[in-house]
């Protein structure tokens, strides 16, 4: 009967997207519901081998099960996240092409004052839809981290971060202070620069530890300083890949290297900024931990 069980029950949580946990927690529930069937149906007169076979057949084929438990984990089925991340990385990608055309300012930045192209579909991607590179790593990011979750306010944190990624994507193209505009950029784009890195840990750290006390998640609690991060990084390196491209061009035109300011200094810095900030917030959820245990004995005692 558990080799039975043992075969049935890995035909369900194979590929599934579990954690080890998660699949060690969901295979022991299962596995009692489905002893506590066998039993029951024993007790009705069925013999061993028939009630293995009707209990498996009752509980439902692994595939279905398997759906069922991701919806219920994630929210989704784990084919629709793996659907979903790969058309917000496509239109990441394509973002990121349309960015570097030849278009005006206007246009490269998302704001297009007029149609001057003559390209409908072009016209679709920078005018009426606007093809954000930063907000579709933003989306990749998330439904990521859609694998990490375990419950419906999980999912819900995750909402409220890409909801406020978004506001700041609109106030960072809004005609702000120059105050303002800052501290938003610093936000995005991660700096090492003062007074605006200190600024962000504050900002990172008051939003991470909410989370965190709200979901207990601590993926949940660093997506914010993960999504800045891949939303601060994808323009640098973009920018190290062109610089190096305009030196080999160089090389092979004149025969000599063109100067360039070494490009991989602003990675370096971004890295170091979040590295930084997140070691920060990772010492303090043990803080918290520690300090609600502590307070849990005392209120026991």
């Amino acid at each position: 009967m558990e080799e039975q069980f043992h075969t049935y029950l890995q035909k369900i949580i194979r590929h599934s997207g579990l954690s080890k946990k998660v699949k060690t927690q969901w295979i022991e529930e299962m596995s009692a519901h489905l002893h506590e069937e066998v039993r029951n149906l024993i007790d009705s007169g069925y013999e061993e081998k028939s009630a293995i076979d009707i209990a498996m057949q009752r509980f439902g084929e692994p595939s279905v099960v398997r759906k069922k438990i991701a919806r219920e984990t994630f929210g989704l089925s784990v084919s629709t996240i793996f659907i979903l991340a790969f058309l917000s990385l496509v239109l990441f990608f394509l973002g990121v092409y349309l960015n570097q055309l030849n278009l005006p300012y206007e246009v490269s930045v998302g704001m297009p004052q007029k149609p001057w192209y003559p390209n409908p579909w072009l016209y679709f991607f920078t005018s009426i839809l606007p093809m954000s590179p930063s907000l579709m790593i933003a989306l990749f990011i998330n439904f990521v981290l859609l694998f990490k979750t375990h419950r419906k306010r999980d999912r819900m944190s995750l909402i409220l971060t890409l909801l406020i990624f978004g506001l700041l994507w609109i106030l960072w193209r809004l005609p702000l202070p120059p105050m303002m505009n800052q501290m938003v950029m610093a936000v995005i784009h991660p700096s090492m620069m003062e007074p605006w890195f200190s600024a962000t840990l504050i900002v990172f750290v008051i939003w991470g530890l909410s989370i965190y006390r709200w979901t207990k998640n601590r993926w949940m609690s660093i997506s914010p300083m993960l999504i800045s991060f891949a939303v601060g990084l994808w323009f640098q390196l973009l920018n190290v890949f062109q610089t190096m491209m305009s030196i080999v061009m160089s090389i092979g035109l004149l025969g000599e290297s063109i100067y360039a300011p070494d490009p991989f200094l602003p990675v370096m810095n971004t890295g170091l900024a979040r590295a930084i900030q997140l070691a920060i917030l990772l010492a303090l959820f043990k803080v918290f931990d520690w300090y609600q245990g502590r307070r849990k004995r005392s209120v026991a005692n």
